[in-house]
């Protein structure tokens, strides 16, 4: 399967980012002057494209983010516990002191997972040389705002389908948190990229605990400031994790097989992006 982006006036500004990005790198690897296309290949391997999201999707829901919430989940909202932890949490406000500290930090630890991500993705090395690490940066930038893009349209729709009064009666878009999918997003991208640091155990360790305390740090901060009930942040992270993951395990994994091309095309204004998929 062969799947083309080309530039549009009425493209997405992330799309048309993207498209300007891939041209960034192709003048820096020295590629627009002596051909007429630049190529990346992943690993390639025999499997099928359906063994290998499938593989990846069942990966992605075993990982202890994405079914451990989600157990939660079902465990409190079968005992009945949902509506007594939002009322205790937000009468004692035992980490932030008050509703309003809850919410304002919980905005800055959101915006804060999201640095997080941006940093770790272009501080871990990969590749051996800067023009294998410009490519596989690209890459990694496309399908970690492809997992970012699908966690946020799906938190999305869940909200205005479900409907669900926030504790504080606000509106009707409680359920699942937008806050804590975002964050865990990133929380998730940034501990998977982690994976490739050269740095001691130890050291990565510290970084995977300060990583999973800003992404819960966000989701805690919501359910104290009122604004949603447990079942919602947990939901909420548990959407992100098998996204994230399942994103991560399918294109950007080293052991990923599938074959991706990314093709630049000069008698194009702005290019073409190609990806290739067996089937």
């Amino acid at each position: 399967m062969t799947y083309l982006i080309r530039p549009g006036f009425d493209m997405q500004p992330h799309i048309r980012n993207l498209l300007i990005f891939c041209f960034i790198i192709k003048f820096i690897s020295g590629c627009a002057s002596t051909t007429k296309s630049y190529q990346v290949d992943k690993i390639t391997h025999k499997s099928s494209f359906t063994k290998v999201i499938s593989q990846s999707a069942k990966k992605a829901f075993m990982n202890p983010n994405t079914w451990v919430p989600l157990t939660a989940a079902t465990a409190i909202g079968v005992a009945g516990f949902d509506k007594t932890i939002s009322s205790w949490a937000s009468r004692n406000t035992y980490i932030y002191n008050s509703k309003i500290e809850a919410s304002d930090t919980s905005d800055v630890l959101r915006k804060l997972s999201n640095i997080n991500y941006n940093i770790t993705l272009f501080a871990t090395p990969d590749g051996k040389n800067l023009d294998d690490y410009m490519s596989n940066k690209l890459l990694s930038l496309g399908f970690t705002n492809g997992a970012r893009t699908l966690v946020s349209g799906t938190t999305n729709t869940l909200k205005h389908k479900v409907g669900r009064e926030r504790p504080d009666s606000s509106d009707l878009l409680s359920f699942p948190s937008g806050h804590t999918s975002s964050a865990v997003t990133h929380s998730i991208l940034s501990q998977r990229f982690l994976e490739k640091a050269p740095i001691k155990k130890q050291h990565k360790t510290v970084l995977n605990l300060y990583y999973n305390i800003v992404g819960w740090g966000t989701a805690w901060g919501r359910v104290e400031a009122e604004k949603h009930y447990p079942t919602d942040i947990l939901i909420g992270a548990s959407i992100a994790s098998f996204v994230s993951n399942f994103f991560y395990n399918a294109f950007i994994d080293n052991e990923s097989k599938l074959d991706i091309n990314i093709v630049f095309n000069p008698n194009d204004s702005l290019g073409t992006i190609q990806l290739n998929f067996p089937i």
